[in-house]
């Protein structure tokens, strides 16, 4: 028999006592209520122990959110990248009683096998391959005890024109850019300026009847100058460094790199295992800027920095 059970039983002799002794003897007894706290019942001359029941611990899932990235990019709720990229969902929670089922919605997944429940601490993940539209997919959390709060969670894939085209407007006013480059094998930065601590982009502009889809093979090296390590990405946008708008090979990966002497493969149309793939028409440039790391320390110390490298056309 439980305390609490033990107590109620207690009270309710103890009441019976009392009200059978009549107002001219003194009466007196002895109960606990460990559990709880006592109240005594005027109307009924009675003594209630009401026990508060302790909790339970169970909870809802919260802390829920679906986030989507490109490749090795950054998550977010809110991504863009290039038709065709492979989006990866995650879906998660911070606390929950017991596993964490979700139910999928929104966009289609393309025949992903996103995960229907996970634990704590254990992400859902799935990749949705080859998106070629905007997409939002959605995701509903639940959990045996009940429904997390504001269901669904939603993450949304915007598809960004081939290329990125246009202007250089997003980089600074001291970025060196050149244009014109396509098919040149022997490009000389000195030719330009010395971009020491500056922005390099160089603008790609691939012909609208570009046909051939054999590998194309970018290298860059110091050239009158010494060797230093650079951060260089073959990019959507002009001086450009992240992965989310980098172009991606077959895997889903950011053609990006930190490297003494930066290289790129790519092909024109699909996508390759080893390349990028650069659309008939599109626009793309490719960013060197010279630094050690993501941080952003500089990694040229002399006046130039030049390099010499080639567009393959």
């Amino acid at each position: 028999m439980s305390d609490s059970i033990r107590n109620v039983f207690r009270v309710a002799l103890v009441a019976f006592g009392l009200a059978a002794c009549s107002q001219a003897h003194a009466a007196t007894a002895s109960f606990d209520c460990p559990d709880g706290t006592l109240e005594w019942i005027s109307s009924s001359n009675t003594l209630r122990c009401n026990v508060t029941p302790p909790p339970s611990g169970d909870t809802v899932p919260v802390g829920c959110s679906v986030t989507a990235r490109i490749g090795s990019g950054t998550a977010g709720t809110s991504i863009t990248g290039p038709s065709g990229s492979n989006v990866t969902l995650t879906a998660n929670c911070t606390a929950s009683t017991g596993a964490v089922n979700v139910a999928w919605g929104g966009s289609s997944l393309g025949g992903a096998s996103c995960p229907t429940s996970f634990n704590v601490g254990s992400p859902a993940t799935c990749t949705v391959n080859n998106v070629t539209t905007n997409s939002t997919w959605t995701a509903s959390f639940s959990n045996g005890i009940g429904n997390a709060g504001n269901n669904p969670r939603s993450a949304t894939f915007t598809v960004q024109a081939a290329g990125g085209g246009g202007s250089w407007g997003s980089c600074p006013s001291n970025a060196i850019k050149i244009d014109g480059q396509y098919g040149n094998d022997a490009i000389n930065t000195a030719d330009y300026n010395s971009f020491k601590d500056n922005i390099l982009s160089i603008r790609i502009s691939v012909p609208a009847g570009a046909t051939d889809s054999g590998l194309k093979y970018s290298s860059w090296v110091e050239f009158g100058a010494a060797s230093v390590l650079r951060e260089a990405v073959l990019s959507n946008l002009p001086c450009e460094f992240g992965p989310v708008n980098a172009v991606l090979n077959g895997y889903g990966q950011a053609l990006r790199m930190f490297n003494i002497r930066p290289s790129f493969n790519w092909r024109i149309g699909a996508a390759s295992t080893t390349a990028g793939g650069l659309a008939p028409g599109g626009t793309y440039y490719l960013n060197i800027r010279n630094r050690k790391n993501s941080a952003g320390e500089l990694s040229c110390g002399i006046t130039n920095c030049s390099m010499r490298g080639n567009i393959p056309e």
